[in-house]
């Protein structure tokens, strides 16, 4: 009843953060003595702040304000990405996600995928170049020896980082793997111009080309 007219997806993570709300703070999450006062709430997202000396991390009440944001497109993108906000080891798995895009060299992004690319993960990580590269040109060098092939929608998700005009070259190391090369042409070759975008068999090439690609 409180989110009429947006996708069951939606519906269903609103609904859900509702519940999970009243059973933590033993409240519900938008205050009022009558329906009209709730729905007015829930229209302005006024949501009950927790009670003080509330055992609840404050990070698990940012996560349910974001599920129960009266936008859609303000909530979590899809239900696995609340559920992980919601995970007591979200906070120590962020700082490994983090650990997975590094400066490697000045201007070199060093980038390897996690055991398990979501939606989450990638917003991490690209939060994370972002703050590296902060609007400067760069190179990128993939290390694809440990990745996986993720799906479709994560896939697509995944690309969008590679869409930058501040890239000026990719360099993927794919330790002679012909699988991964194949891999890199297919998912990242649709993204990256031909000139921009070259495989590598050794490590010290593939760094060596991220450099020329700065200087040249």
């Amino acid at each position: 009843m409180w989110a009429v007219g947006v996708s069951a997806r939606c519906r269903d993570q609103f609904s859900f953060c509702v519940a999970l709300f009243e059973a933590l703070f033993a409240a519900p999450p938008f205050p009022a003595d009558d329906l009209a006062g709730r729905m007015s709430a829930i229209s302005r997202d006024t949501i009950t702040p927790p009670p003080d000396g509330s055992p609840v991390p404050a990070r698990i009440y940012a996560a349910l304000a974001r599920g129960l944001a009266s936008d859609p497109s303000h909530r979590f993108t899809a239900m696995d990405d609340l559920l992980r906000a919601l995970d007591p080891r979200t906070a120590d798995d962020d700082a490994a996600v983090r650990a997975c895009i590094v400066e490697l060299a000045p201007a070199v992004i060093l980038y390897h995928e996690v055991d398990l690319v979501t939606h989450h993960t990638i917003d991490v990580m690209r939060d994370e170049l972002t703050r590296l590269t902060a609007g400067r040109p760069y190179a990128m060098l993939v290390d694809l020896s440990r990745a996986n092939m993720p799906n479709a929608d994560i896939r697509e998700a995944l690309l969008r980082m590679f869409r930058d005009p501040n890239l000026l070259h990719v360099a993927v190391f794919t330790a002679g793997d012909p699988v991964k090369v194949l891999a890199a042409t297919l998912v990242i070759g649709q993204v990256v111009p031909a000139g921009k975008f070259v495989t590598f068999d050794h490590w010290p090439t593939a760094l060596q080309a991220c450099r020329d690609a700065l200087t040249a």
